[in-house]
């Protein structure tokens, strides 16, 4: 039609400029857009993201989570933990690293990939980062979780405010639970263990009462960012706090007639999530991540 012309888009065909051009009209139709914004919407849907992503990372892993969640079309990136780097050096060798990401890799690679990453696309070298098309990279987990919500039109964050809301408080306050998680994991002192299990404890009764009472999910019937937010920890510490600190992470045990409030809700969330497709299909087996968080935990 003459809108498509005047946008100057080539789409191929007389049948397919058809019914590309229909669908465009249907789209401004039906969401009140105009047929630009339209034909905008769909190209951004077909465009595929670039992902910067490490597996063992938790906080990329959030990323990677939202990705499989909405289906987005995406060409992973690997780039390496300094703590990967810093072992293959040592090693000579990146052959004992958890997984075999960067199998055929030299150390001097991995570093490389990494001075480069830090040059072009993160100064700070955390994954994850996304770039779409030309746009300016995207960086921080829960930004980029967000970023990739609205671009391609995700689900995962509420459209009702109170729900909305209640959210956002359950994100804010995840930033303390994955912090004491992070102590325990991280205390070199046998004798400081109980207080920083405490400190979890109390972090993650903090949670719990600011959550959705009813669920399943955190912030209800409905799965969101939330618990994006949360499911890469828990897959995570269950693991290597079970391992290195003789601590089960409250709800990802074998129920028990003394659990508390706090053990019951958050074994109704991690049941309701653990199994989700996103999830199982990303997940780093067990053994990989007790080896990947050997630096952490040593004492």
């Amino acid at each position: 039609c003459a809108v498509c012309g005047w946008m100057g888009v080539w789409l191929g065909s007389p049948g397919r400029q058809a019914l590309l051009c229909t669908f465009f009209c249907y789209l401004a139709f039906t969401q009140h857009l105009s047929v630009k914004n339209a034909f905008l919407d769909y190209t951004t849907a077909m465009a595929t993201v670039q992902f910067y992503h490490n597996p063992i990372c938790p906080f990329s892993h959030r990323a990677k989570l939202v990705i499989e969640e909405l289906s987005i079309p995406n060409e992973t990136h690997f780039v390496p933990l300094s703590g990967e780097i810093s072992t293959a050096e040592k090693d000579g060798s990146v052959d004992n690293l958890p997984l075999p990401t960067f199998a055929g890799k030299t150390p001097q690679d991995l570093a490389r990939v990494k001075a480069e990453y830090k040059e072009s696309l993160n100064p700070a070298g955390e994954v994850p980062t996304v770039k779409l098309g030309d746009n300016a990279p995207v960086r921080e987990s829960e930004i980029v979780a967000e970023y990739l919500n609205q671009v391609y039109k995700g689900s995962l964050t509420p459209t009702d405010p109170e729900t909305f809301a209640l959210m956002r408080h359950v994100m804010k306050v995840t930033g303390d639970v994955v912090g004491s998680l992070y102590r325990l994991l991280m205390n070199k002192n046998p004798d400081e263990d109980e207080a920083a299990a405490a400190k979890i404890k109390a972090n993650l009764d903090k949670l719990v009462a600011v959550a959705s009472s009813e669920g399943p999910y955190l912030a209800g019937s409905e799965f969101t960012l939330a618990d994006i937010h949360l499911m890469p920890f828990f897959s995570r510490f269950q693991h290597t706090l079970s391992h290195y600190r003789n601590f089960v992470v409250p709800g990802t045990g074998p129920a028990s007639a003394d659990d508390d409030a706090t053990t019951k809700r958050l074994a109704t969330w991690w049941t309701a999530v653990k199994d989700r497709r996103s999830l199982t299909s990303s997940e780093v087996a067990a053994e990989a991540i007790i080896k990947a968080y050997t630096g952490y935990a040593s004492r």
